[in-house]
């Protein structure tokens, strides 16, 4: 039996200090994110997990934010401390699992479907294009996937997303 192949895309803030709906219900307070464990178990899991293959791991904003969104709007081009450090954690977990799974760095604000697809949204795309379908794991918002579907359906390649899953 083949193992399912699946992209793992998330917003992996656990232990964060950032701005994020996580903090208190208020979006206009900074906090430690030391209550979103789901994707800190859910990962090493899917790592380990023989009857899966990792294909990549998509990270983005999602309880923490790349912007305190009671004073500024999000720009998707500036760089993001939060998301280089969740880039970071699923970095370390990727070395601690032994395996080889890329890990890239997604979306910096909330789907925008005239905006421009993440870098690291297009390079999910082109590993799916290289090696075929595989199974969209979202444990995070949705802005990613839905830049993937909107990305895929343009192009007519739907097909590269088998299932789409989102938590």
């Amino acid at each position: 039996l083949e193992p399912l192949r699946v992209v793992i895309h998330t917003d992996l803030s656990m232990g964060l200090e950032e701005y994020g709906y996580d903090c208190y219900g208020s979006a206009c307070s900074s906090c430690f994110h030391v209550r979103d464990v789901d994707d800190g178990w859910a990962i090493p899991y899917l790592l380990t997990d023989p009857s899966i293959e990792v294909v990549a791991i998509l990270v983005q904003c999602g309880n923490a934010f790349c912007y305190d969104a009671c004073t500024e709007s999000c720009d998707p081009t500036r760089p993001c401390e939060g998301i280089d450090k969740m880039v970071a954690l699923a970095e370390q977990m990727v070395a601690w699992s032994g395996t080889n799974v890329p890990v890239f760095g997604g979306s910096r604000c909330q789907f925008d479907p005239q905006g421009a697809t993440p870098a690291g949204t297009t390079k999910v795309l082109e590993l799916l294009r290289a090696q075929g379908p595989a199974l969209v794991m979202g444990i995070g918002n949705a802005a990613d996937p839905a830049y993937m579907i909107r990305d895929l359906t343009a192009t007519d390649e739907l097909y590269l997303i088998d299932t789409l899953v989102l938590e």
